[in-house]
């Protein structure tokens, strides 16, 4: 529903609005395929595509590692817990109780929750031959459900103090990649160059600078802003 959503946003905004001659509410920017770098967007539009920004700053990374995990009941805590999965491999030797972690759902995909690991078990189960990495929830989980499936990304020691943004907030793809800086009204497409990921940041080598505003929310959605009607809008403003 969210994608139908979306493209009927879009569908609607590229149409002109008919407000008679001499009216014109800046819809028209969507009315062309032509990928614009530097453009104006009005208020209402802003508000229809429910664009929201952060703030560009330099955040602490951590190298991270990824396994699957399941919701189970702790009974001696009476509380819910995520209960990993790891192969007999070099990680589990990496991984040491009191690290961060967040847990990912199958079912709520754009949903963290943070979590910290307090058990290790260090016999491996003889039927999956898996070892099993406790965690348990520091921020609440708004349901009781056990067997719910997901993620487990547990962050292992520090990298490094670097710049860094939001996963939602980077487009592209194949190394090249962009962000939509922001200034009130005005929105401009930025090429970057990334570096590591971190949970749910990525490193930006190049590209932008502290304090910087960029969109999170939205970005997508502004790749079908065009050129041409933009260009005439300041054509007529010089004039």
């Amino acid at each position: 529903m969210k994608i139908i959503f979306i493209f009927c946003l879009i569908f609607s905004l590229s149409v002109p609005a008919m407000a008679g001659d001499g009216h014109n509410h800046g819809d028209s920017a969507f009315s062309n395929n032509q990928m614009s770098k530097a453009f104006d967007l009005t208020e209402i539009q802003i508000q229809n595509l429910q664009l929201t920004d952060e703030t560009v700053i330099r955040r602490d990374l951590y190298q991270t590692t990824t396994i699957g995990m399941s919701l189970k009941r702790d009974p001696s805590q009476d509380t819910i817990i995520a209960q990993g999965f790891i192969l007999e491999d070099k990680r589990l030797f990496e991984i040491e109780k009191g690290m961060r972690t967040i847990i990912q759902l199958d079912i709520l995909p754009e949903q963290d929750f943070y979590g910290e690991i307090y058990e290790i078990n260090t016999e491996m189960d003889p039927f999956t031959k898996m070892f099993s990495i406790y965690s348990k929830f520091i921020s609440p989980l708004p349901f009781s459900f056990t067997g719910l499936k997901g993620e487990m990304i547990i962050f292992l020691n520090k990298q490094k103090n670097a710049l860094a943004i939001s996963k939602e907030a980077l487009q592209g793809d194949n190394g090249d990649y962009y962000v939509f800086v922001r200034k009130g009204k005005h929105f401009e497409r930025r090429s970057v160059s990334i570096g590591d990921i971190s949970g749910k940041y990525i490193e930006i080598t190049h590209g932008l600078t502290e304090g910087e505003k960029i969109v999170i929310q939205g970005s997508h959605q502004l790749q079908f802003i065009s050129t041409s009607n933009n260009e005439h809008k300041h054509d007529q403003e010089e004039e």
